[in-house]
């Protein structure tokens, strides 16, 4: 039996999960601009998140479909299901925008905690450096103020022995 080849390609073709024709392609591609510009994450932005250039979002926002790992990627970035963003499966909708800003406003509060933790280690690391400097520095003056004082005594004998030189002459 010959097996005709050509028939399975069409069959394989017709059962693809992404649709083949453009007004499909424009859609997933208003889908995706739609929901990127809802979340307020620029191309460059959306680029860094799922590890693509600028250009390729640009692509994908043409109409472009994205490929594997990309596709899900994608997905994740914009907080939304494969089937809404590639085939506008309305199970799959995204949260409403206020959640997503929420999520964002909480992905911008734990950053801001980062970099407030990050301050305040090296705010502790500068104390501690200050502290010994302290440290150093009160040493330093004890030191001084023994010197001094060794000084004044010195000084104290001095002026006795002059006081006595004199007392010694006219007697």
């Amino acid at each position: 039996m010959i097996h005709d080849n050509s028939q399975d390609a069409t069959a394989s073709k017709k059962t693809s999960k992404l649709p083949d024709d453009s007004r499909d392609s424009a859609e997933y591609a208003a889908r995706l601009r739609h929901r990127r510009e809802e979340l307020r994450i620029s191309q460059k932005k959306l680029g860094t998140l799922t590890k693509v250039s600028t250009t390729t979002i640009q692509c994908y926002e043409s109409g472009q479909y994205p490929k594997g790992d990309h596709a899900i990627a994608l997905a994740r970035a914009l907080s939304c299901s494969l089937d809404w963003l590639l085939l506008g499966d309305e199970r799959g909708q995204p949260p409403a925008v206020e959640a997503a800003a929420a999520c964002g406003m909480c992905s911008e509060m734990l950053r801001q905690l980062g970099t407030a933790s990050e301050r305040l280690h090296e705010a502790a690391k500068i104390e501690r450096e200050l502290r010994k400097e302290i440290g150093a520095l009160n040493m330093e003056n004890a030191t001084l103020e023994s010197q001094i004082d060794d000084l004044q005594h010195q000084l104290s004998l001095s002026a006795n022995t002059e006081q006595e030189r004199p007392q010694q002459k006219t007697a």
